[in-house]
């Protein structure tokens, strides 16, 4: 499985071919991978460059530094350029070795670092926008991972191999097959002004006018099985609570509601984890507008594990994100932050341009 697995990653996500260098990186947990990874890079040709990372340093930032320390110390060097504008391939694997490992860091530490590495995040985006640069991020999964999406660890294996269609016979046909499906969604989305949201958890409109559709086909994250876009940033109205926790840094808050105006939160509320969820929208300007707006269209994914990689793609929900918007989509909300929160739409609809385009968790186009 674990070859089946490389292969996908690299003949499908990132198109590895004679010459490429390709940069991989990961925990040690997911070393199994990585092996693998390096295996079929050099078989095509290609020069691997790989970072296992040990399991607590991370930590260490943001329990020793300030947040100032943090935002002196972490600003870009030649080594990080280096690293984001040498390779011409990248695939990053995520496994947690303790998925509570942030869950008690001051979300100021945690702000600070992201604002320190922006322009690092701004030259990516950059060069993805460009196809200067081939990404897929992906997970490898472990045991930690499975106590938090409370399944067994052979079971929750077995999830995150379906979620990536590895159980297929030739799990690169299926993906085509399910990236053409969403190219005909994106078609007519392209053409669209305005979106209206409607179900038990969500009454609300946004205009989408001259913004792109992107396809997520399992190209930049695998799993994938999304179509989004960044809507026209002072467009958003109306209320949305959403079914999912919103993680961050393993730190969750749920029962996140919000009312738009404007195009702005101007009231939030949570069940558990309010005064969190404040510092989040006010870590910057762009903290408080939506980034993304989604359809979640992977059917093999049928349940909410605390893992925004396969959540946001869970076949008949919706998701959305505060802060920063996509560029390559036309978005031009600027964040330190980009969150997704997921709400199902079982039993809901949405109306594109006054047309109901999908109704209870599908497409009816």
């Amino acid at each position: 499985m674990l070859e089946k697995f490389a292969r996908l990653l690299v003949d499908y996500c990132v198109e590895v071919k004679e010459g490429d260098l390709v940069s991989i990186d990961a925990g040690l947990e997911a070393a199994p991978l990585v092996r693998e990874l390096v295996r079929e890079v050099i078989i095509r040709k290609a020069r691997p460059i790989y970072n296992l990372s040990l399991d607590e340093t991370g930590e260490y930032v943001f329990r020793y530094l300030s947040a100032e320390e943090i935002a002196r110390l972490y600003k870009p060097n030649d080594i990080s350029w280096a690293l984001i504008n040498t390779p011409n391939k990248k695939i990053d694997i995520g496994s947690s070795y303790n998925t509570r490992a942030y869950s008690s860091i001051d979300p100021a530490r945690l702000a600070a670092f992201n604002q320190a590495y922006k322009p690092i995040s701004d030259r990516f985006m950059e060069r993805l926008s460009s196809g200067d640069l081939k990404w897929v991020f992906t997970h490898y999964p472990n045991h930690a991972d499975a106590q938090e999406a409370g399944m067994p660890s052979t079971e929750y294996r077995e999830f995150v191999f379906r979620a990536m269609k590895l159980h297929e016979k030739d799990p690169v046909r299926a993906w085509k097959r399910l990236r053409r499906e969403l190219r005909r969604y994106k078609k007519l989305l392209d053409k669209i002004e305005t979106l209206e949201i409607e179900s038990p958890q969500a009454h609300i409109k946004m205009s989408v006018k001259g913004r792109k559709w992107i396809v997520d086909g399992g190209e930049m994250n695998m799993p994938g099985g999304e179509v989004f876009t960044s809507p026209v940033e002072d467009s958003v109205e109306g209320w949305v609570k959403f079914t999912y926790p919103l993680v961050y840094f393993n730190n969750v808050v749920s029962g996140v509601e919000f009312r738009f105006e404007g195009g702005r939160i101007v009231e939030f509320d949570a069940e558990e984890g309010k005064e969190l969820l404040k510092r989040i929208l006010s870590i910057d300007e762009g903290a408080s507008r939506l980034g993304e707006v989604a359809f979640g269209l992977n059917y093999d994914i049928d349940r909410f594990i605390k893992n925004a990689l396969f959540d946001e793609k869970i076949g008949g929900t919706m998701h959305m994100a505060i802060g920063k918007g996509f560029e390559e989509a036309g978005g031009k909300n600027d964040s330190a932050i980009h969150i997704d929160m997921v709400f199902d739409m079982k039993e809901g609809r949405v109306k594109a341009d006054g047309n109901i385009i999908y109704e209870d968790g599908k497409f009816v186009i």
